[in-house]
């Protein structure tokens, strides 16, 4: 068991791991808002709704499009985001 004198070290390190977490979660919003930016707005509804899970025909179905539209969306979406953060 820990003595309770270095208590107080446990809780700097989770302060210190949890302002890390917390920075790098600010970051990734900043580069998603930046990201969608490149979008159109049709393919920035179709990347929310992509990214909440849903498959392409409840996508399709929530957008009153076709399937192949909403899987030609996200191809160009993915074909953007590679080609803006150099993913192969």
């Amino acid at each position: 068991a820990l003595p309770i004198e270095e208590w107080p070290l446990l809780w700097e390190e989770a302060d210190s791991s949890a302002l890390h977490l917390a920075n790098e979660a600010a970051e990734t919003v900043a580069a998603l808002k930046e990201m969608k930016k490149l979008l159109s707005p049709y393919e920035q509804r179709v990347f929310d709704l992509y990214a909440e899970g849903n498959s392409i025909a409840q996508i399709a179905r929530e957008l009153g499009k076709t399937e192949k539209s909403v899987s030609n969306a996200v191809f160009r979406l993915f074909q953007k985001l590679r080609e803006q953060f150099k993913i192969s």
